[in-house]
């Protein structure tokens, strides 16, 4: 016997065809003009800009629009982002950047500064970022981290006392207390805090986690209570010591 055939089921099954081909059409036009759409703006969003103010949005803006002067009404599709974002990373200041596309055409920017930690005075003058990065001096901005004087060995300042000041800035006491430090020829550290008028024989940056803990012990449980004006030199150099000197002795 034949089977009757079930002409609503077919029906049902067509339109879903059809819907799935109309809103697939739909998707892939959508897409299209998409990319067709010009560039309307360039927005910029400096992600730590409360804390660095090495770069500004007009600066950023200006960096593109020098390379790519008629991005602005350009189709996005003729925008290459990626190159965007390596044009901006030979900016000495910034440490990444993203760029993209906003849904309304715009193109957005993110921008990460570097992160400083020292800065270096010698024959040549320059921050060096948590990374051990060196970067020059800013005519705007002034970042409010130590300062690093004395026999500067690029080499030692962008490895071993790199390690050392990215350790202090993640502390919030030592970042605060330690405004100065000055390099000997055999790469021996003499710090001028901030609070007290005395120097820290530090000695090599071996063994600073240690060292400054002892200082911070000695401050809390010595200094607290004699006094911070009676001594000249404080000395961490050698091990499990605190060695003080008087004024005029």
């Amino acid at each position: 016997m034949a089977r009757s055939i079930n002409w609503r089921n077919i029906g049902i099954c067509v339109l879903v065809v059809v819907a799935v081909g109309f809103f697939a059409y739909v998707a892939i036009s959508r897409s299209g003009n998409n990319e067709e759409k010009a560039c309307g703006n360039i927005k910029v969003e400096i992600v730590d800009s409360k804390e660095l103010r090495f770069v500004s949005d007009s600066d950023v803006v200006s960096l593109i629009k020098k390379r790519y002067p008629k991005i602005i009404g350009q189709k996005k599709r003729n925008i290459d982002t990626k190159a965007i974002e390596v044009l901006l990373m030979k900016d000495s200041v910034i440490r990444r950047a993203e760029c993209y596309f906003l849904p309304g055409g715009d193109l957005g920017v993110k921008i990460w500064q570097r992160l400083p930690v020292m800065r270096v005075f010698g024959d040549d003058s320059y921050y060096v970022d948590n990374e051990g990065k060196i970067f020059p001096l800013s005519e705007n901005y002034n970042a409010y981290v130590p300062i690093v004087t004395g026999h500067i060995d690029k080499k030692f300042v962008t490895s071993e006392l790199k390690d050392f000041m990215v350790y202090v800035s993640h502390d919030e006491f030592w970042s605060a207390e330690i405004q100065q430090i000055d390099i000997s020829d055999d790469n021996k550290l003499t710090i001028t805090p901030t609070l007290g008028d005395h120097r820290i024989k530090f000695g090599p940056v071996k063994g600073y986690e240690e060292k400054l803990q002892r200082l911070k012990t000695f401050y809390v449980k010595g200094l607290s209570r004699i006094g911070w004006g009676d001594y000249s030199t404080i000395s961490v150099e050698f091990d499990k010591q605190v060695v003080c000197t008087k004024k005029n002795d």
